[in-house]
């Protein structure tokens, strides 16, 4: 099928029931994107890598690692740290094998820039172990792609917890609130194309984004981790602070604002009776369609639509009304880390601050990932990322929400009032410290993806965040975080 006529049906909303094997990568959106030499250790089109990643025909990642899946790295299907935190790389074919090894230790190698000593993702005397599957990320991406249009079309986008391509079982997983929605998608998928041995629905209650009251302390200068709330509003957790066009503020969930997913001018505290100390300056709702140009949302315009579009992050910007107010590179830092339960919420009086050495570039959080999540609620809670790139449709509980693309699941416990809670790296695992007082941002929590289970907190990356930001229809923000030399704060 031509790629004019495929996406013709995607524009018009037609039930999309090509058999899959018509539908080759060199058929969607791949086209856009320019393939790295086949004889060239393959460069990962990571776009979240720095900066916001809208510019210069960027995608969204999951398209990023079906591109290189179909151009200079045939037959891979995505990479994972298992259970023993042995990094694993799946491929569909082993033409390719010792160079996806080697791509893959390019990206689990990180040196940390306060230490100045490299760190190995995973366990350090672990090689790269190699899992033979049947489908790339292409095809994945490619059901991904059937699935959204399907859903869209067939009017059940509301039946939907969430959609995401699970590399580790090779395969797009739908999660769906009950087994009798898993009679009614399942065979709208099959019938669509895509293959059983390639699907998985599942049952997950509907996600819950958490806001609720708890007291915390006020701060005179805030840093990210601390108890915030908008008036009139229930608290939920600051994320971290920036400065957008050179005002200094604090970036938030927008589902804890005064009107979630639009600018209202909200005051925010921290406490009930502390006093206001800035008011809400960004938010807005999902982005229909291909208003960043076409390939930037990575998804066809029949996937946003009104009144959804998406976000890639569920954030909000508050201008503070004095810029000392601002802890610029700082996390709060409570006593000790808690999994599987929660953890502390006293603060470190030694070390009261993790300090943000840099953010992570997206293609490095993968599934396996040990982070950390610092909330006014459960405190600072670890777990390991479970799921990358889950895309979450509006809800029935919050109609009006755009769909967020590209959310991170993780196995750390959370709860309401941990929303707009910083996500970071610190090098520990479930039962040791991390070593660094240095750590690597990550993003902010929105809340559980399975609203019954506590140990599915759900964040959205700093990196969608900044790209929502510079790319919000008639807003340009530049968005600048702080990072930490020795003692020197600077720009990220």
């Amino acid at each position: 099928m031509p790629t004019s006529t495929l996406r013709h049906l995607w524009l018009l909303g037609s039930r999309l029931v090509t058999p899959l094997s018509h539908v080759t990568a060199t058929t969607m959106v791949l086209l856009t994107i320019t393939a790295c030499g086949i004889d060239s250790l393959p460069v990962d089109p990571d776009p979240m890598s720095s900066g916001p990643f809208g510019a210069g025909g960027s995608v969204n990642p999951d398209q990023a690692w079906a591109a290189l899946s179909g151009t200079s790295l045939p037959g891979f299907a995505g990479w994972w740290l298992d259970q023993d935190g042995v990094p694993t790389v799946a491929l569909s074919s082993r033409s390719h094998e010792s160079r996806a090894v080697s791509y893959v230790e390019s990206l689990r190698t990180i040196v940390h820039p306060e230490a100045g000593a490299a760190h190995q993702l995973g366990r350090s005397d672990a090689r790269v172990r190699i899992q033979d599957v049947a489908y790339s990320y292409a095809s994945l991406w490619e059901f991904l792609q059937i699935a959204l249009a399907v859903v869209n079309d067939a009017g059940v986008m509301a039946f939907i917890s969430y959609l995401t391509i699970d590399e580790v079982h090779n395969a797009l997983r739908i999660g769906v609130p009950s087994s009798l929605h898993v009679s009614e998608i399942r065979p709208l998928m099959t019938t669509a194309g895509i293959p059983e041995d390639g699907l998985k629905v599942v049952i997950s209650p509907s996600p819950a984004a958490e806001q609720q009251q708890s007291i915390r302390d006020d701060w005179d200068t805030i840093p990210g981790g601390v108890q915030g709330r908008f008036v009139g509003r229930v608290g939920c957790t600051l994320g971290v602070t920036a400065t957008v066009d050179g005002v200094a503020g604090v970036i938030g969930s927008s589902h804890c604002s005064s009107n979630p997913y639009e600018s209202d001018s909200g005051d925010l505290q921290q406490s009930t009776t502390g006093p206001v100390v800035g008011s809400e300056a960004w938010d807005k709702a999902g982005v229909v369609g291909f208003q960043f140009g076409a390939g930037a949302w990575g998804l066809p315009v029949a996937y946003c639509p009104f009144p959804f579009g998406c976000r890639y992050g569920d954030a909000q910007w508050t201008e503070f009304d004095y810029p000392e107010s601002a802890r610029h590179g700082r996390i709060a830092r409570t006593l000790l880390a808690g999994y599987p339960g929660i953890g502390s919420h006293t603060v470190d009086q030694n070390r009261p601050y993790f300090g943000v050495a840099s953010d992570l570039p997206f293609s490095q959080q993968v599934v396996g990932l040990w982070v950390s999540k610092m909330g006014m609620v459960t405190g600072w809670t670890r777990g390991q990322i479970t799921d990358r790139c889950v895309y979450i449709p509006p809800q029935v509980a919050t109609p009006d929400a755009p769909m967020l693309a590209c959310q991170n699941v993780t196995s750390a416990h959370s709860t309401g009032g941990d929303s707009g809670g910083p996500y970071f790296l610190d090098g520990g695992t479930a039962d040791e410290e991390g070593p660094w007082d240095w750590v690597y941002l990550l993003g902010v929590h929105f809340g559980r993806l399975d609203e019954s289970n506590a140990n599915s907190a759900t964040y959205s990356t700093i990196q969608g965040i900044r790209f929502d930001f510079s790319s919000s229809g008639s807003s340009n923000f530049e968005t600048t975080l702080y990072c930490f030399a020795g003692d020197d704060v600077h720009p990220c």
